[in-house]
């Protein structure tokens, strides 16, 4: 357990960046009644070295974000400014940034696009804000996202968002049944996905 991290911090978001495993934000639950704020806390564990630091906190607090390596960087998206009970909590931010171990700089990222119209989906047993069940991945440099409400997967490089095709429909299931329109799915688990 790292040396930083306070009792009661959860939901954090884990990456490796090279050799360093990168622990991104989380929630203090020890505060009562929830909702519990959000985490601005990132702290680094040296592979090599078994050494924890605490770096640079992030610009805008997060519990539950995405955390990707890609170019180099630590890149942190989504996520909440808090959390407690309910779900979903609160909608999920739609901020990026982006950390540089070399500088130990961070870098706010354009934020993830949201469609002109987001007509919501039916409620189900699983009513869903916008950007649940999003995910992400690196890819060539790229960091691409998919599984945002209404949207099709999108991808992040050199500061500029593109889209990327549309997810066929094999690879489209959500909560057990398949969703013939991929670009309305909250929450589809992808199997293997060609990319660019």
């Amino acid at each position: 357990m790292p040396p930083f991290l306070a009792w009661g911090i959860g939901r954090i978001p884990i990456c490796l960046v090279g050799d360093v495993l990168y622990l991104v934000g989380g929630v203090n639950a020890d505060e009562a009644p929830p909702p519990w704020p959000a985490s601005t806390m990132l702290q680094a564990l040296d592979m090599n070295t078994l050494e924890w630091t605490m770096c640079p906190p992030m610009p805008e607090p997060r519990v539950e974000g995405l955390a990707v390596a890609a170019d180099g960087k630590l890149f942190v998206l989504g996520g909440f400014a808090e959390y407690g009970h309910d779900w979903p909590p609160i909608e999920n931010l739609s901020s990026v940034c982006s950390f540089d171990p070399r500088t130990a700089t961070w870098r706010a990222e354009p934020d993830i696009p949201r469609c002109a119209t987001e007509p919501r989906l039916p409620q189900g047993p699983w009513p869903g804000a916008w950007g649940n069940g999003m995910n992400a991945v690196a890819h060539e440099g790229k960091v691409c996202v998919f599984g945002i409400e209404n949207s099709p997967p999108l991808a992040l490089a050199d500061g500029v968002w593109t889209g990327l095709p549309s997810l066929p429909d094999e690879y489209c299931f959500g909560y057990g049944r398949k969703l013939h329109n991929p670009s309305a799915s909250r929450d589809p688990m992808l199997g293997s996905v060609p990319l660019p």
